[in-house]
Formats: C-alpha cells, sequence, structure tokens
C-alpha cells in the first residue's frame, strides 16, 4: 500500500467511526517503540528493551531470522510487546507515518525481509526511501487516533 493510499484509508475511517484517525507523526511512532512506562527512554535500543546484542530476534518479531519469508499475523510476537502496550513496531512491516523529508515519505520499523536486524529494527531507525507512491509487500502502516484537543482552561489547572 503507498503512503497516499494509507492516508487516505485513514481519512475514510475517520469519516466512518465519526472519529479522526491519521497515520503517526514520527516523533509518536518513536516514542511508543522507546517508552519505559514512565518516560522515552533513549537508551530502549527496542521497542521490547533489548539491546543490540540480544540474539533471540525470531522470537520477538518477523524478521528475515524467523524464517518465516511473508508478513503475519499482529501479535504473533508477544515477546516484542512494547512497554505501551504496542505489538510488531519491529519487524513484520515497515511503516509508513506522517514524516516528510524532502520527496520521501518516512518508513519505520524493519520488516520480515529484515537481515540486518540491529540497525534496521533499532526503535529509532529511520528508512527514508519511500516516495509516497512506492508500494510493497514489506511496506504497511498502523492507525493513530488524534485525541480531542484539551482545552486551555483545563491546562490552566
Amino acid at each position: 500500500m503507498s503512503w497516499y493510499e494509507a492516508t487516505a484509508l485513514c481519512r475514510w475511517l475517520s469519516e466512518k467511526l465519526s472519529l479522526e484517525t491519521r497515520l503517526p507523526h514520527e516523533n509518536e511512532w518513536q516514542l511508543a517503540a522507546q517508552w519505559d512506562g514512565k518516560k522515552q527512554d533513549r537508551s530502549r535500543y527496542f521497542a521490547w528493551g533489548g539491546t543490540e546484542h540480544d540474539g533471540d530476534f525470531a522470537q520477538r518479531c518477523n524478521c528475515g531470522r524467523t524464517g518465516l519469508g511473508h508478513t503475519s499475523a499482529v501479535g504473533l510476537f508477544p515477546m516484542g510487546k512494547a512497554k505501551c502496550g504496542a505489538m510488531d513496531l519491529s519487524g513484520n512491516v515497515w511503516e509508513w507515518n506522517e514524516a516528510v523529508i524532502g520527496s520521501y515519505r518516512g518508513l519505520r520499523g524493519g520488516s520480515f525481509t529484515t537481515y540486518g536486524v540491529g540497525r534496521y529494527l533499532h526503535a529509532a531507525n529511520r528508512y527514508n526511501a519511500g516516495y509516497p507512491t512506492y508500494e510493497s509487500g514489506s511496506v504497511g502502516f498502523r492507525v493513530s487516533e488524534v485525541p480531542e484537543p484539551t482545552s486551555l482552561a483545563l491546562l490552566a489547572l
């Protein structure tokens, strides 16, 4: 699915649910991947909290080391769950986000084809090779709900 198709689906979903949805902003995606329960912890190398040398990738995410060779159902790798509760932030599919870098769109998370796991599945890794028309079986997206705006009166409390 291209970036254009993913954003169009979010608009369609917003209308159907009467709830604003969109692709996550890049910083939101990274915050979810590095959240430790209290704050964003940039020392968290992977969403599940492992290190670069953590050797059980095939137990934690759908990457080249699993040998599946295709996408998998979300939640099939519960050991890779992020502290915030999000599943499959690493592996399965590269995920479109709202980042616009020149004529490229941002991709995060790695995919089932990713073999260079330490580099590409890293929670802070960004892949800028996505033209908005680019489509691939290893590229997908997740939907973010846009929260209701907070009133200024509540912020003053």
